[in-house]
């Protein structure tokens, strides 16, 4: 199954269904299958994502339809992530936040214990902050790195 193909299922699949949960998942890959086209790939790329595609059986009937395409979703996300070093918008910058309040709170504890049972709260809540605008800003430059070598897929659905 070509991209467009794919595209256009998930396009017919979205017009069907009158549930929400769904809808968004559609979308999510309609984006991601959206911006996969506007990539320049070339015909084994093109040709290596296309074979990916069809072994995820997309046009299998399911009755847990969200959670069988969110799996789905999940899973070619990961492909273009490690063969092609495609990441969606914004990839880096939650991985840092992520990273970077994890890290926060850890420190945020050990420097609070310092001055006591309020210094462990204020230590939490300085750290974290911290910790979560550090994380954004490496996240923030790794995406833009990753926008200027062409790695990003744009995503925006209407």
């Amino acid at each position: 199954m070509s991209i467009n193909e794919t595209l256009d299922l998930f396009k017919k699949l979205l017009t069907d269904t009158p549930q929400k949960r769904e809808m968004r998942i559609y979308k999510r890959f309609i984006g991601l299958l959206s911006g996969l086209s506007k990539m320049e790939l070339t015909e084994e790329q093109q040709q290596q994502v296309e074979e990916y595609i069809n072994g995820l059986q997309l046009e299998a009937k399911s009755d847990r339809k969200h959670s069988y395409f969110t799996k789905k979703y999940t899973l070619f996300t990961h492909f273009l992530k490690s063969e092609f070093s495609f990441v969606t918008e914004g990839y880096y910058t939650a991985i840092g936040l992520s990273i970077g309040l994890s890290l926060g709170v850890g420190l945020g504890v050990s420097f609070g214990s310092i001055g006591g049972g309020t210094g462990i709260s204020i230590g939490i809540s300085m750290g974290a902050g911290i910790g979560m605008v550090a994380g954004m800003l490496v996240g923030a430059a790794l995406d833009a790195e990753a926008k200027k070598n062409g790695k990003v897929l744009i995503t925006k659905t209407d």
